[in-house]
């Protein structure tokens, strides 16, 4: 028979191999009562502890075979002892999944049993732990019996655990971590007192993997009470404290189940404060290692991917971090798994680094072979992440969209991977069909963000929807929708032709109660609704029309305001010369220059402009100068891609600067310093010339500047405007609306050419709002003549109108956008030259042009009759590589033939016409 001394210490050393870790005191409470019990007492507790011990080293066929002869007759004790073995070792067949039912229902069973309760002292708060501990483990077992009893087992154990912390007795934090991650693993409410006694515990009881396992069960565990935040913060500040003790495991899954955490965790300043201070401290200590690391299987690639998605989500600066991937992960994404590709891509796309969005390409191209192995959840990933890059993989794209067509996607899902095709510019038909078809059943299962911004898709690839848009549940007054999103609804409505006086009204008075701070882009998106609904003869109530003017004036002072108003001094004028030397300092360019001072013209070539030149650019337009009268900023390849000599000299400054001025971020430099020029001089510039700058990469930051400029300060003088190749897209050409077509406020009246060419246009209902109201303002005589128009190289105003219309059984075609541009021709647009070089026209698209030419030759015999004269002043039609037969190119010839006040020179290239020319 053992001692009374002995017996105490085993049993304080069985509960420490137990996993309790009582305190010393613990023991003494132990001795206390080994001291006090009887003999008999004292045979069952040596027998009971030596059974739990033996079930401890048992493997789990042994386990069971011990366990099943005496099920009914194991005491407290050793039935959560087998129990937390069996969960431990893994529940691998049907004879182990029967006893975990068993145990479980033991243990049930003692919890309400009063007898067996005070026999076993099966209340004690680590005990609880414990068994909450094992039941967590086994929920992932695909059983429905061992799962449901498992969580009603943890439902009984934290009302247990609340009586027992009533008690006020000490406990561990250990204990504490095991009972909230367990409870927080099966989404069980937790015990308030536990939050309470964790609050006073000391800072020295917590273990790294207990602070690790306490934020991940707080941030999962459902109303808690009012003490979750302020554990919170304690936890996260012991967590930065202990940053380099902590598991890389448990630093990975503390970070992530913050960023998972981050909507539904309301973070006050003190918490916030204390998250961005760990967040540095693990990015500090994760670059050390990676710097310095001797063992390299330390990091794991899982976790590395959990703490980028992690920096990426709580927004840590992206300077912490952004040099981190490549030592971590070395950039080998083809050896990652599918799960981590798609958050490394998502993670990547929204860090607002450049240099980390470039790889997102190449995650995408490894991901392509393991595409099938995606979940819906990586695969919203992964295209969400290539559409916020503007990256249009072709192939992925494809593959995607067959997979979600064929798939069973969350409306979330759907909402994010129609963004991600939409803003990268790819039309998928069954994919779009497929979310219209949803969204137009169940439109309630779509958050009012996720609405929004499905509707903005369709917008941008022009599929229209009536039902969605005159949805009463598509509404901003009641519900939660934020500035933005009410500013992109109304831009959405009036790109689909879909005008609504309810929506523009209750945006106007959520942007106004927003206040001007909020508004930025948003008064742009709105005015553009505003004056398309003007345009389609709305009825404007008395306060939206006041909202408008407020909302011009807070749209201007955003274009001009936070840039400063430093007024130009009177000798700026005769600086001119000097500081366009400083930027092209070659000599075969100064002549030039000096030319162009004396007529006030600042020209730079961006592909070959170097740093310095680049800042002193945009410091002179910054300074608002009187003597510049002409801008042209182009991309010179765009001209001189033919002269190899140019070419070379454009590599090797690529080589040595690789292309700092066209890059985003220094374009938007220039952008913004050109609209601050512009809202105080841009009523004196003939020429604005910007053909090649890829401003369509970045709309909001690089266009949508100089539009709104141009909308609220105007440019009475401006002849030229020339945006070819800039790809701005029908998101960018609607911005540019209000200014190139107001037929209220005439903004550019003396605007004689417009260049769109090579700017992935595709919805021909813009042009024809544009040439609607230059005709407007021609013929009441409030603008010029418009001399110029290039639509050249935007196929999709054509071919994408005609296979999008037939694939969704309407009955738009391609002659729309010649069928329109006859008829304001005929209603007396004075267009001179027309360039539609590269649209794909066929035969019946030009059959409205043919009619309107031959129109004119009867009106010119008919004046020479003394009948009514033709009013046309079409002069020139280039349609270059367009699909014409032989015979509508002789009925061409016919009309050029014809000695009639038209002279159309129609340019064909096509084999056919050039012989029948000779």
């Amino acid at each position: 028979m053992l001692q009374t001394s002995q017996l105490a210490g085993r049993m304080l050393a069985t509960a420490r191999r137990a996993g309790c870790g009582f305190e010393v005191q613990r023991g003494h409470r132990c001795l206390r009562w080994a001291t006090s019990a009887t003999n008999q007492q004292k045979e069952d507790w040596q027998k009971e502890s030596d059974f739990a011990r033996k079930l401890r080293r048992l493997p789990a066929r042994e386990l069971c075979e011990a366990v099943q002869p005496r099920l009914n007759d194991l005491d407290f004790v050793s039935m959560l002892t087998a129990f937390q073995r069996l969960s431990k070792l893994g529940i691998k067949n049907p004879e182990e999944e029967e006893l975990a039912v068993k145990l479980i229902q033991g243990l049930r069973r003692y919890l309400g049993s009063q007898v067996a309760r005070e026999r076993n002292r099966s209340r004690r708060f680590p005990w609880l732990a414990q068994g909450a501990w094992a039941a967590a483990k086994v929920l992932p077992v695909p059983s429905k019996t061992l799962q449901t009893d498992a969580t009603k087992l943890l439902e009984e154990v934290s009302q247990a655990s609340a009586q027992a912390l009533q008690r006020r007795k000490p406990f561990e934090a250990r204990d504490a971590a095991n009972l909230l991650w367990a409870l927080a693993a099966a989404r069980v409410s937790a015990p308030i007192e536990a939050f309470d006694a964790l609050l006073v515990m000391k800072t020295e009881a917590f273990a790294p993997q207990d602070i690790a396992n306490l934020i991940w069960a707080l941030t999962r565990l459902e109303n808690p009470g009012d003490s979750r935040l302020a554990m919170l913060e304690k936890l996260c500040g012991l967590a930065q404290k202990q940053i380099w003790h902590l598991e890389p495991q448990g630093l990975a899954a503390v970070l992530s189940a913050l960023a998972a955490a981050r909507e539904s965790l309301a973070l006050g300043p003190g918490v916030a404060t204390t998250v961005a201070t760990l967040l540095r401290a693990a990015a500090k200590r994760l670059e050390e290692e990676l710097d310095n690391r001797k063992d390299p299987s330390r990091w794991r690639s899982s976790e590395l991917v959990q703490l980028f998605w992690a920096f990426s989500v709580l927004q840590l600066d992206v300077v912490y971090y952004e040099h981190l991937p490549a030592k971590g992960l070395q950039n080998n994404w083809t050896d990652l798994p599918p799960r981590d590709l798609s958050l490394l891509a998502w993670s990547f796309a929204n860090s607002n680094s450049e240099s980390l969005a470039m790889e997102v390409g190449k995650i995408a191209a490894a991901g392509l072979p393991k595409l099938r192995d995606f979940d819906n959840q990586g695969i919203s990933n992964l295209v969400w992440a290539l559409g916020a890059v503007s990256l249009a993989d072709r192939e992925v794209f494809s593959r995607v969209g067959t997979l979600v067509s064929a798939g069973d996607f969350t409306a979330r899902q759907v909402t994010n991977i129609s963004w991600g095709y939409a803003t990268a510019a790819f039309l998928h038909h069954d994919l779009f069909k497929k979310a219209k078809r949803l969204a137009e059943r169940s439109l309630d299962a779509f958050r009012v963000d996720e609405q929004v911004s499905l509707l903005w898709s369709f917008a941008i690839v022009s599929l229209p929807s009536d039902t969605l848009c005159s949805s009463p549940c598509l509404k901003v007054a009641g519900s939660e929708m934020s500035a933005r999103e009410a500013a992109n609804l109304c831009w959405t409505l009036a790109v689909l032709g879909q005008h609504r006086e309810d929506v523009l009204v209750e945006s106007a008075k959520l942007l106004e109660a927003k206040g001007s701070q909020d508004l930025e882009l948003h008064l742009a998106q709105w005015h553009y609704a505003f004056m398309a609904f003007k345009l389609e003869g709305g009825n404007i109530p008395g306060d939206l029309q006041t909202f408008a003017l407020r909302a011009a004036a807070a749209a201007k002072n955003r274009a001009v305001a936070k840039l400063g108003r430093t007024e130009a001094s009177s000798k700026l004028h005769s600086e001119v010369s000097a500081k366009v030397r400083r930027l092209c300092p070659s000599e075969p360019i100064r002549g030039i220059l000096d030319a162009l001072t004396q007529h006030g013209l600042l020209m730079l070539d961006l592909r070959l402009c170097p740093p310095a030149a680049l800042s002193t650019t945009c410091s002179t337009l910054r300074e608002k100068p009187t003597g510049i009268r002409q801008i042209v900023l182009r991309d010179g390849m765009r001209c001189f891609c033919q002269d190899l000599a140019y070419r070379k000299h454009a590599a090797a400054k690529d080589r040595q600067f690789g292309k700092y001025a066209l890059n985003t971020s220094h374009l938007r430099m220039l952008m913004t310093a050109l609209s601050v020029f512009l809202s105080a001089r841009g009523q004196k510039v003939w020429i604005l010339d910007l053909e090649g700058l890829p401003l369509g990469k970045q709309l909001s930051s690089l266009l949508a500047p100089l539009a709104a400029t141009l909308t609220e300060a105007g440019a009475r003088h401006l002849q030229w405007l020339n945006l070819s190749g800039c790809g701005i897209a029908d998101r960018g050409l609607a911005l540019l609306l209000p200014a190139l077509g107001n037929s209220g406020k005439v903004l550019l009246p003396e605007l004689e050419a417009i260049l769109l060419a090579e700017n992935r246009l595709s919805d021909v209902q813009l042009v024809i709002h544009l040439l609607r109201s230059r005709t407007s303002l021609c013929m009441n005589g409030k603008a010029t003549s418009l001399r110029l128009l290039d639509l050249s190289r935007n196929p999709r105003l054509v071919t994408d109108v005609t296979e999008r219309m037939t694939n969704l059984g309407t009955r738009f075609r391609g002659d729309t956008l010649m069928l329109s541009i006859s008829r304001f021709l005929a209603e007396g647009l004075p267009l001179q030259v027309l360039r539609l070089k590269d649209l794909k026209l066929r035969n019946d698209d030009i059959l409205p042009l043919l009619k309107l030419l031959g129109a004119e030759a009867d009106g010119f015999a008919m004046a020479n009759n003394e009948g009514p004269a033709c009013q046309t002043c079409l002069e020139e039609v280039d349609l270059k590589l367009s699909r014409l037969s032989l015979r509508h190119s002789r009925k061409l010839k016919i009309v050029v033939a014809e000695q009639v006040c038209v002279c159309v020179c129609v340019k064909l290239c096509t084999e056919e016409f050039l012989t029948f020319c000779g």
